[in-house]
């Protein structure tokens, strides 16, 4: 009996099964892919991603999600990868970014960032010389424990004299407060109810290497009180102004406040309640838009320890996370 024909249908048989796994596995793949795609899709329609954004390689299209879901502004996400896409291009020496490694866009993405956030040195002081330092900013965003963890910073580790100036007689409690840590750290406090108390007060204070102000907290909106503020420190043009605002406030609502406090000259940003949000991509926005470093970072509410001078590479840290080991 032949078996020829028998051997060759058997044949023909088991390579249409394998052609067929094939077939299955290659389809597994599109629908992975296919699932993916229509998930990003889903992203981008709710974070209201521009068209032109699709063009991103898929690793940053990725990380261009990640940014906006951490609340960055979606045109400031777009720029941070474009630029991004460029350093990769510019070091492979091609006009492409072809396969494009997650890790290494994520590390360049980081790069970027830090390169692209303005940070100042912290508070400098001088031998012989006296360094004054005002905070402002609207009312509860932590002014207050600012000041003192400054002053216990300059005090217990620096070992500098430091004394404490107060403007905010609105609120008692903050003076009450401001006194309990001058207390604890002994230092001088002067609570300044008009301008020449000020002046008064920085003349006795010649001899400290380190005075802080603190600001009553008020409306933005408030452009009376915030009238009254600039007279006081007009009286200070050699004084560090840091413009102290809070994680947790809203983007729009940053954006209108570094606004509205820009008449009273602040040279530096200070953001607190870090630990009480979970985006910080607002931070970032504000600081692209308000064009002004930032100092130091307040982690929340142990004085000194919960304060941070800024560097890049811990608000990189902060906008765009390592992803966590397994």
């Amino acid at each position: 009996m032949d078996l020829q024909p028998l051997r060759r249908e058997l044949l023909e048989i088991k390579g249409a099964v394998e052609a067929l796994k094939e077939v299955e596995v290659r389809n597994a793949s599109i629908l992975r892919e296919l699932d993916q795609m229509k998930a990003q899709l889903t992203r981008i329609q709710k974070q209201g991603m521009p068209q032109a954004q699709l063009q991103l390689p898929q690793p940053l299209l990725e990380l261009y999600g990640d940014l906006v879901a951490n609340d960055l502004d979606p045109l400031i996400a777009l720029r941070l990868c474009e630029y991004t896409q460029r350093s990769l291009m510019e070091q492979d020496g091609t006009g492409h970014s072809g396969e494009l490694d997650p890790e290494r866009a994520r590390i360049f993405l980081r790069r970027v960032i830090a390169d692209f956030i303005p940070v100042a040195p912290p508070i400098q002081l001088e031998t012989g010389r006296t360094r004054v330092v005002a905070l402002v900013g609207p009312t509860g965003v932590g002014k207050t424990t600012t000041i003192a963890k400054l002053a216990a910073y300059a005090k217990l580790e620096l070992k500098q004299k430091v004394a404490l100036l107060t403007l905010d007689t609105f609120r008692i409690a903050a003076v009450d407060q401001l006194h309990q840590y001058a207390e604890i750290l002994q230092v001088p406090l002067h609570v300044a109810l008009t301008v020449e108390d000020l002046r008064s007060a920085l003349r006795f204070y010649q001899d400290r290497a380190l005075v802080l102000l603190d600001t009553p907290g008020h409306s933005p909106k408030d452009a009376e009180m915030m009238g009254q503020l600039r007279r006081f420190l007009d009286e200070l043009p050699e004084a560090e102004v840091h413009l102290v605002l809070s994680a947790t406030t809203k983007p729009r609502d940053l954006a209108d406040i570094a606004q509205r406090f820009e008449s009273l000259g602040p040279s530096r940003l200070v953001f607190t309640k870090l630990d009480e949000t979970c985006t910080l991509g607002p931070l970032l926005s504000t600081l692209v838009r308000v064009k002004r470093p930032i100092s130091y970072l307040g982690t929340g509410q142990e004085v000194p320890q919960d304060l941070e001078m800024a560097t890049s590479r811990r608000l990189a840290d902060l906008i765009l996370p390592l992803p966590q080991l397994a």
